[in-house]
């Protein structure tokens, strides 16, 4: 993070494979965990059922409608919501395990802030990209951009972005062909056509998390029919058919693609200053 280091200093961060999480995880994740079990819960038994004439195909039963509703409200009410947190890390250059504590506060849009109450008292916060440790023995405070690396270990629920969708994509379409193992694709997916990419590229399975929690349980059923029109205006039957049609087996020349994607990597090549 660039914050200070030392035993006062280490900027909040998950913990080793193996140590301690916070005790209770922030509400905004029980919230999303309650709602990803309550979908899968009532999918499943939707399956299982004979639907009655006249229902809707796929519509979600009325637990799993609730509790994406109750996710979303509760990470859209404005609000900033409160648990305590425990987390056991060792600190760079350290070989002794830390223990700290203290309150964690999440509010939309991607904000969160420690209140760390023991050993000592310190704050560190995080807010449109950027992070603020402040250690008040020291009177000291520290300001630094967040890197991807360093959000990926803040315990808070992002919401994924559809530009982060792009790259994804583009590994999948390389890797799809040589493995015999279902691939999904997960984060950036919020319109159907961002679906289609992903079936097109290799994709056996899309997950759609983000773009639910923001507009409701009800788009994923916009989704699917948008899905099915183009599929029809493509004259494509069958997902089957389309998984996979824009993946590398399928370029002309795969060699060819490669042998210039290794002479992009030696052409923007830099030495680190």
């Amino acid at each position: 993070m660039g914050a200070r280091r030392g035993p006062s200093g280490n900027p909040p961060r998950r913990g080793p494979v193996g140590s301690s999480m916070p005790t209770r995880r922030a509400l905004l994740f029980i919230a999303a965990a309650a709602a990803a079990g309550a979908l899968a819960s009532g999918l499943a038994s939707a399956q299982a059922q004979t639907p009655s004439p006249g229902a809707a195909a796929g519509a979600l039963s009325p637990e799993a409608s609730a509790a994406f509703a109750r996710a979303a409200a509760k990470y859209s009410d404005g609000s900033a919501h409160a648990c305590p947190f425990v987390q056991i890390y060792t600190p760079a250059g350290f070989t002794t395990a830390r223990r700290e504590s203290g309150q964690i506060w999440i509010q939309a849009p991607q904000r969160v802030r420690f209140d760390y109450t023991a050993p000592e008292k310190k704050t560190f916060t995080y807010d449109a990209g950027e992070g603020r440790l402040f250690t008040p023995e020291d009177k000291q405070l520290s300001i630094q951009k967040l890197t991807a690396a360093d959000r990926a270990r803040l315990p808070i629920v992002f919401l994924s972005d559809p530009s982060e969708l792009l790259l994804r994509v583009r590994w999948l379409a390389i890797v799809a062909p040589w493995v015999k193992i279902p691939l999904a694709i997960s984060g950036g997916v919020h319109t159907a056509l961002d679906a289609i990419k992903s079936v097109m590229a290799g994709a056996s399975a899309v997950q759609v998390v983000s773009a639910l929690l923001k507009r409701g349980p009800g788009y994923l059923r916009t989704m699917r029919d948008e899905m099915e029109r183009w599929m029809e205006e493509h004259e494509y039957v069958s997902l089957r058919q389309m998984r996979g049609s824009m993946s590398l087996s399928r370029c002309p020349d795969p060699n060819a693609f490669s042998r210039a994607n290794y002479m992009r990597i030696l052409q923007s090549w830099r030495v680190a200053p």
